[in-house]
């Protein structure tokens, strides 16, 4: 046993800052929870519907409801992320996905599907995608934290792109989508060695302070954690960030904006298809929108100059015209202009709200307090499947959808002109 331990925990001795390969180690693992995510399955859900006839908004439940229940146990992980670190948390997290795989190429029952979608959608999306993996970048930088945030949240939206094109390279040649959940099943369980062999729980573990500075704590003796606070970073504790309106304000930023992002992305496909664009198309469209998150990486090194703040109003502006535009979007050329702008700027939401909470109240307790907003903002990123299916189902277009997600959008805006940085106060 005491071989496995030193085994497991061999202190790797890199010419560069081995801060980047823990970084890098959350992509792949990012990957296989996103065939999971509401990305994949807004990609996947005509073949569902063809093969098993089950409703639109039955299969967009199961998005949202999977969404909803991994909110609700984001305090958890988040403490459970700052207590124990990230690397057995992200090990379980790649065990339960590859069993979810496993039982939905399986399913053949709605019963069934649900069980291990939500199931599986609910433990992987906060621990391989969203709160766990920002928590990782949040204790290993800091100077490049903004660029690196946004880096490492593209790697959701790409590898929903790449999952969704699977899914429609693997039709073409008669593979359906049961065999496609169970290649993610193998490509997962492919990941889980290097996650639990090479990930590192914060820089302090190998001797180094954020960035790669070196690091030795004053007392080895001490039991207590001496993770230390950089002389002008302020790291504000879990009560002391829940009591200042700034958090809260911007999480309903935040969350709203992810409410309108999801509702547009879950309904384009079919919202193409009823404009006269084949199903195929309308599968690549949403692909490229999702490759697009690319453009995050931009807004890190934007917000480096003008604040993650403005640059979150800035997205959340852009979004709100472009998203007005697919009004009046028609034919293949104006749905890739639509899907171009879209693509750059709508998948900010989320990226932009966690950089203006670890810019405003630090690393130290940074997974702590992304779990307690994650709750809100979870849910209603599950609302957008639902929202948009049932707004569909309830008129004769998307207009009323489209309208809603613009009066969501300027909400948040006049929430974020709101926001003041709170007023660090030593906790006595």
């Amino acid at each position: 046993m005491q071989q496995l331990y030193k085994f497991l925990n061999w202190k790797p001795n890199t010419s560069f800052y081995y801060g980047w390969v823990v970084v890098g180690l959350t992509l792949p693992a990012t990957f296989c929870a996103t065939g999971l995510a509401q990305i994949a399955i807004a990609g996947a859900q005509d073949y569902i519907y063809e093969d098993m006839g089950w409703s639109r908004s039955s299969i967009a439940f199961a998005a949202s409801a999977g969404t909803w229940i991994a909110g609700l146990l984001a305090p958890l992980i988040g403490r459970i992320t700052d207590k124990y670190g990230a690397r057995y948390l992200m090990v379980f997290g790649l065990l339960v996905a590859a069993c979810s795989f496993f039982i939905i190429s399986f399913s053949h029952n709605i019963v069934m599907f649900y069980s291990a979608y939500i199931t599986g959608r609910a433990i992987s999306g906060p621990i391989l995608i969203n709160l766990t993996p920002r928590t990782i970048v949040v204790n290993f930088f800091r100077k490049k934290r903004n660029i690196i945030l946004s880096t490492t949240s593209t790697f959701r939206p790409i590898s929903g792109s790449i999952i969704i094109l699977m899914f429609a390279a693997f039709a073409s040649i008669n593979i359906d989508w049961r065999q496609t959940y169970m290649v993610l099943a193998f490509l997962t369980l492919i990941i889980f060695p290097f996650i639990l062999i090479f990930l590192r729980n914060k820089p302090e573990d190998i001797g180094l302070l954020p960035d790669g500075i070196p690091y030795e704590p004053n007392d080895k003796s001490s039991n207590e954690d001496q993770t230390p606070v950089l002389d002008d970073e302020k790291s504000f504790t879990l009560k002391q960030a829940t009591k200042t309106k700034t958090l809260w304000i911007v999480t309903a930023a935040m969350s709203l904006g992810l409410t309108g992002q999801s509702t547009i992305m879950f309904s384009l496909v079919p919202f193409f298809v009823e404009s006269g664009i084949s199903q195929t198309n309308a599968a690549v469209i949403l692909s490229i929108g999702s490759f697009l998150a690319l453009g995050n990486i931009g807004w890190g090194y934007v917000s480096t100059y003008i604040g993650s703040k403005n640059s979150f109003i800035i997205s959340l502006i852009i979004g709100t015209c472009v998203t007005y535009y697919l009004l009046l979007v028609n034919t293949l050329p104006e749905a890739y202009i639509f899907i171009f702008i879209w693509g750059l700027t709508a998948n900010s939401a989320v990226n932009m709200g966690q950089m203006i909470i670890a810019e405003y109240f630090g690393r130290k307790w940074y997974g702590s307090i992304l779990g307690v907003v994650a709750p809100i903002s979870t849910i209603c990123l599950g609302m957008g499947p639902f929202l948009g299916a049932s707004i569909r189902d309830l008129s004769s277009n998307y207009t009323p959808l489209i309208y809603t997600v613009i009066g969501i959008n300027i909400t948040a805006l006049v929430l974020l002109f709101t926001v003041r940085k709170p007023e660090y106060k030593e906790s006595k």
